[in-house]
């Protein structure tokens, strides 16, 4: 088969290209930029650069559906929420010309709004923050007065379509009524509606399965080991582990939903009593893809061939590492920390310091870039290190 994969910038672009690859399809990238690890991959067949993927996506999509009619593409794939939330809006007319393996709901028009996944979750009993919508400085200036700190802000989508361009803003978590202020001044700037979300410190599991029609078809749960920042973010060390809780919790969430494609569902253990509460949803492939295949689920794999048997039983305690830059990132954070949560508690220095390095002689320890047969993309992370670690250390 010949296939598409829109939107180079996410992690697991590299996962699903290499899986696809292997299994003798055909795979070319559409991009926004040189920087993307994945497009130097030797899997891939022929990279597409449009630089006005993000900034002129009215032009981004008249050139998709040219490209696309030109090479025949067997399927198209969005990677990250900003092409989702483009492919969506053109699926009336890609549909026509090609299969759109974009994750849909029955109940949901947008998965990718967090708000109407939380009201939905949380009518079929599933346990939830305490989460407000506010779409105004007045609003914000408001609930500040009365939300329990530490809280979470973050966008109602992750990425948006506005004024012709994706948009998008990182998670804030504020430790004061000023801070909150503030952070949503900065939202602001790119979306209106934000979400006020209670914080919860404790683990973070995920639960990453392939739907069709509301049956989950494969699985894999993994526990976030390493996260950055350490007290809640994007995972930089992952483990795959068993919970049935989450299993059970899981496949009502899909079922309700009448899902149909892959899905990510995110979770926070609670550490004071141990309680699971879902955190947001994601139609789209996750970062740690890698560790999902890794653990002998071939998610790309199953998503483009749809076999009738699926092998579900996938190997536990096995991990996977985001080196460059997430763990870096995470050493960084627990190195720099000064008290800004309440109860948040870094680990050692030392300890984090030592455990770096000793994690490379660990036992089924994989990484997201890393490859013999495929080396090129792992180093030119390393190249754009500087780059990255230049970003991060501006938030």
């Amino acid at each position: 088969m010949k296939v598409l994969l829109v939107g180079a910038s996410a992690n697991s672009s590299l996962a699903v290209l290499r899986s696809l690859a292997a299994a003798g399809h055909e795979v070319d990238l559409c991009t926004d930029s040189l920087m993307r690890p994945s497009i130097y991959s030797r899997r891939v067949r022929k990279t597409y650069r449009f630089p006005c993927m993000r900034n002129n996506v009215a032009q981004f999509k008249k050139s998709l559906v040219v490209l696309v009619k030109r090479n025949k593409y067997d399927c198209v794939i969005p990677m990250t929420d900003g092409d989702h939330a483009i492919l969506l809006e053109m699926l009336p007319a890609l549909e026509k010309i090609t299969q759109v393996l974009i994750t849909t709901s029955k109940e949901l028009h947008s998965l990718t709004d967090k708000k109407a996944v939380l009201a939905f979750c949380k009518n079929i009993g599933i346990s939830v923050p305490q989460t407000s919508l506010v779409s105004t400085a007045k609003d914000v200036e408001a609930l500040a007065k009365k939300t329990a700190y530490p809280c979470v802000l973050k966008p109602r989508h992750s990425m948006a379509l506005k004024h012709n361009r994706i948009v998008s803003h990182r998670v804030s978590i504020c430790n004061s009524e000023q801070q909150l202020v503030k952070a949503y001044a900065c939202l602001q700037k790119k979306m209106e509606d934000a979400l006020v979300q209670e914080y919860i410190y404790g683990s973070g599991f995920g639960f990453y399965a392939l739907a069709e029609q509301g049956v989950c078809k494969a699985f894999v749960i993994q526990k976030r080991v390493h996260e950055v920042p350490f007290y809640g973010g994007a995972s930089s060390l992952r483990a795959t582990v068993s919970n049935k809780t989450l299993e059970k919790i899981s496949k009502k969430i899909i079922s309700q939903m009448g899902v149909d494609g892959v899905i990510m569902i995110e979770y926070r253990r609670n550490e004071k009593d141990n309680t699971y509460s879902l955190m947001e949803i994601n139609p789209r492939f996750w970062g740690s893809l890698e560790l999902t295949i890794k653990s002998g689920i071939d998610m790309p794999r199953l998503l483009v061939e749809s076999p009738k048997k699926i092998e579900s039983i996938y190997k536990k305690n096995v991990f996977c590492r985001y080196l460059f830059t997430g763990e870096l990132s995470y050493v960084w954070s627990i190195v720099t920390y000064k008290k800004r949560l309440h109860y948040a508690k870094p680990p050692q220095k030392m300890k984090t310091l030592a455990e770096f390095f000793t994690l490379f002689f660990k036992k089924d320890m994989h990484y997201d870039f890393f490859s013999m047969q495929d080396p090129l993309p792992a180093i030119m992370q390393i190249v754009f290190l500087p780059y990255h670690l230049l970003r991060f250390l501006r938030r």
